[in-house]
């Protein structure tokens, strides 16, 4: 068994943004389907507000108001779910020959997990993102340090 102090961390941190971009973009995928999103170590703003982009639930009344305030917010949410998709996917396959795209996602996680933070809700569901979402942050960040520490040797 390899020593985990042997292990690059920016592949780490490249491999991390992989993971939560594939389980994101399946997430939107079902969503697009019309089923509850069923990957829970995801990006949180696109798979949670997926549901509401592709589907008008039964309750869409009593959590926006009204329909039409569902339907004016529904492009804003689209934009920003389909930004925050891009710069994750730009993000890994451009650190594949510039590793310091690795920042580019980093930001888009940072986004995301402020997003996560503004909705909190104290289930067992919201405490297993929180922690996926502080590992995450702390794996790309090790990468993004030493990207910093490479380029100052």
């Amino acid at each position: 068994m390899k020593n985990k102090r042997n292990f690059n961390p920016i592949l780490l941190a490249r491999n991390a943004i992989a993971a939560s971009g594939l389980m994101t973009i399946l997430n939107v995928i079902v969503n697009a389907l019309h089923f509850k999103p069923i990957f829970p170590l995801a990006l949180f703003f696109p798979s949670q507000w997926g549901w509401y982009l592709f589907n008008v639930p039964a309750d869409v009344e009593t959590y926006f108001g009204s329909l039409e305030k569902f339907l004016a917010i529904r492009p804003m949410v689209f934009f920003i779910s389909f930004i925050l998709i891009t710069l994750i996917a730009y993000s890994y396959f451009r650190s594949a020959k510039k590793p310091k795209a690795i920042k580019i996602g980093f930001v888009a996680l940072i986004i995301d997990t402020i997003f996560l933070l503004l909705n909190v809700n104290f289930g067992l569901s919201w405490l297993i993102e929180m922690a996926y979402h502080s590992l995450l942050l702390y794996y790309v960040f090790k990468g993004v340090r030493a990207l910093k520490e490479a380029s100052n040797v």
